[in-house]
């Protein structure tokens, strides 16, 4: 099960709006194929109709490239006339399927945990949300289209945003209003939900004191000018609001469903609402759940051609692998690394790709075990476990498709040179293959600080994590390594099933925990969530110094201001070792080849299902 807290990768930097100065984006209503990428997001300095002519060539020339290459494989295939035949017979099926949105697919999936958007803290969670809700904009793997928001105009002075939505309906017939985003939004930043992406809206004016609680909702300047007009508005012009909705997807609420159901709304398939191409009507915790197509969303007629989605989770590699091979799935989201070569020679539609998520452990210095909180609160004595580390060979061994990695910031970003902002900025971190002998330097300084005699001195501690295979591995290789280098044998390791895991997480429950997070919207993205009250920080360290830098990126409309800055706080933070990173997560999916279409997010969620066809 991948674990992915923050999700979807957009964009590599703070960039400019998506038009400049007073300017409009509507999308083309006989196709929704319209989709704006960083490409043209860059270049949109022309007017409304320049902009749009070039999207629509673009769009145009790139499903003319896509049906001249179908053409062309297709055409290297029919080797005799019964190939033909057979070919003929096959796409008219095709072609009924999709004019009925009949057919099925089944794969194996991460587990749907909840339903609830604002109570999430699992993008496992936001991967199925991107099947069945609808925001303002719908993320693509390059770049963001259109969806409940038919156009958009941005001010001149690049700090209002107003959306006109379309025609859409709930799955109840009722239609989306302007006032449900409105609602949305007010939970999203409500101070007491805390939701996992509420610093990414503290772009918005008024949000930033309303989520930290010192401010008004009415004060927060998302207003419904009408059923069909959305109004946001922003405190900087840098900001690129369009990509951080499409990266976070601040999905509709309904006021009336959400009260009704209250703390019970999302936690099964009758108390949840769906905006999206699909509603969930069958929900098995931790075994499976199936979607089917909503014939109200907006875009089911032309697209979304599935009948129902069938997700099951399946913990062992091995039985995947076995019922893919016997064909009772369709699809794999991830397989371990030792599959990849067997499975690719087979002929099955292998996938491999680097994300953008690193896997890391974090120290909590306000742990409820006693006994060792002045041990996870010595600097020294963290380094000393992070210099310890082989993060190479840990992660070759958990799989081959990981590689070790040991900076906040992600490889992924470039700055407006296209160089890599980890090259242009280096940090002194502890080396992938680790230093033993800076590492016992380290642990030697933190026992005599802390009154020790020696390692085994040292109080009992815990590393926790979430139950999957892979980290069982990695846990016991930190242990092994601590112990073998260092002497320290009071660390254990253990795993808990996810909605425990991350239960304990936010309760502070935990000494060490290693979790999986994605990269973020923009180079800073990682860094802002360990700030005091940070997405990924809920109490276990606080810092000023750290804070206040976070704080100048925040305030800076120049990228290589904010690098710079960027730079101090990553390298405070690797200092005061507080979190450690171990590997950039990497994965392979793979599909039957009667599967078409079939692709996931290589950078953040979604389940990009849009074109998917099952030719069986």
């Amino acid at each position: 099960m991948k674990k992915k807290l923050i999700s979807m990768i957009l964009a590599a930097s703070m960039s400019a709006s998506l038009l400049a100065g007073c300017s409009t984006f509507e999308s083309d209503n006989s196709s929704s194929k319209t989709k704006t990428t960083k490409a043209s997001t860059e270049a949109a300095e022309d007017d409304t109709e320049t902009s749009a002519a070039k999207e629509t060539e673009a769009a145009d020339a790139k499903e003319s490239a896509s049906e001249n290459e179908t053409a062309d494989a297709a055409g290297e295939t029919k080797d005799t006339a019964k190939a033909e035949t057979e070919e003929a017979e096959t796409k008219t099926e095709a072609e009924g399927s999709e004019a009925t949105g009949s057919g099925s697919f089944v794969w194996a999936c991460p587990s749907l945990i909840g339903m609830n958007p604002v109570k999430s803290n699992s993008n496992n969670d936001y991967d199925v949300y991107y099947l069945t809700q609808a925001g303002l904009v719908r993320p693509t793997e390059d770049g963001y289209e259109p969806d409940l928001a038919e156009r958009w105009e941005i001010s001149k002075d690049k700090l209002t945003y107003t959306f006109y939505l379309r025609d859409s309906k709930w799955s109840d017939g009722e239609p989306v209003k302007a006032d449900d985003f409105v609602y949305a939004f007010s939970q999203y930043l409500d101070p007491e939900l805390a939701w996992i992406n509420q610093s990414y809206l503290t772009y918005i004016e008024g949000a930033q004191a309303y989520a930290s609680g010192e401010g008004k909702w009415e004060d927060v300047a998302v207003k419904a000018k009408d059923d069909k007009t959305l109004e946001i508005k922003v405190t900087n012009p840098g900001t690129d609001l369009l990509t951080v909705l499409a990266f976070i997807t601040p999905y509709p609420l309904r006021q009336d469903k959400m009260e009704e159901y209250g703390d019970a709304y999302g936690s099964s398939v009758d108390k949840s609402l769906y905006s999206g191409p699909y509603t969930c009507t069958e929900w098995i915790l931790d075994s499976k759940y199936v979607l089917t197509k909503n014939d109200t969303y907006w875009d089911a007629k032309d697209n979304w051609q599935i009948q129902t989605i069938e997700g099951m989770e399946i913990a062992d590699d091995g039985t995947k692998v076995a019922m893919f091979e016997n064909g009772e799935i369709d699809a794999i989201y991830t397989i371990g690394g030792q599959y990849v070569d067997q499975m690719t020679e087979d002929g099955a539609a292998v996938t491999p790709f680097s994300s953008n998520g690193i896997e890391a452990m974090y120290f909590n210095e306000n742990t409820k075990n006693e006994a060792a909180k002045e041990v996870l609160s010595n600097a020294d004595f963290r380094k000393a476990l992070s210099y310890a580390l082989n993060r190479e060979g840990i992660a070759q061994a958990v799989n081959p498709l990981f590689h070790g990695y040991n900076r906040i910031t992600t490889e992924v970003y470039t700055d407006g040179n296209g160089k890599k902002v980890t090259d242009e900025y280096p940090v002194e971190c502890a080396p992938l293959a680790g230093d033993e002998e800076k590492a016992k330097e380290y642990l030697d300084k933190a026992l005599k600080a802390l009154g020790y005699a020696d390692a085994s001195e040292l109080p009992d501690m815990t590393l926790m994590s979430y139950e999957r295979d892979d980290h069982k591995l990695m846990g016991e290789m930190m242990v092994d390594a601590w112990k073998s280098i260092l002497g320290i044998t009071s660390i254990k390791y253990e795993q808990y099933p996810i909605n425990t895991a991350i239960g304990n997480f936010y309760a502070l429950s935990f000494d060490m925990f290693v979790i999986g997070t994605e990269g973020g919207v923009f180079p800073y993205s990682n860094a802002m969530n360990f700030k005091t009250g940070g997405d990924l920080n809920p109490g276990y360290w606080s810092n000023e110094k750290y804070d206040s830098l976070i704080a100048k990126i925040s305030e800076s409309t120049d990228a290589k201001e904010q690098n710079d800055i960027l730079n101090q706080a990553e390298q405070l933070i690797l200092d005061e070792g507080i979190y450690c990173p171990l590997y950039m997560q990497g994965q392979a999916t793979v599909a039957q080849d009667y599967v078409e279409n079939f692709s996931v997010a290589k950078k953040g969620y979604g389940y990009f299902f849009k074109d998917l066809k099952v030719n069986k």
